[in-house]
């Protein structure tokens, strides 16, 4: 099984990171965690 892209929606967006454009910031983080849960959710009930 393949996570998707799990920058999608911080990757090369200023608001979800850091200054330096490369960490993300909570909030970022928030949509990494979404999109790897989504993904490995169903699998671990």
């Amino acid at each position: 099984m393949l996570i998707p892209f799990v920058l999608e929606n911080v990757g090369g967006v200023p608001k979800p990171n850091q200054q330096d454009g490369i960490q993300p910031t909570a909030a970022g983080y928030r949509f990494v965690a979404r999109t790897v849960r989504a993904t490995l959710g169903p699998l671990l009930k």
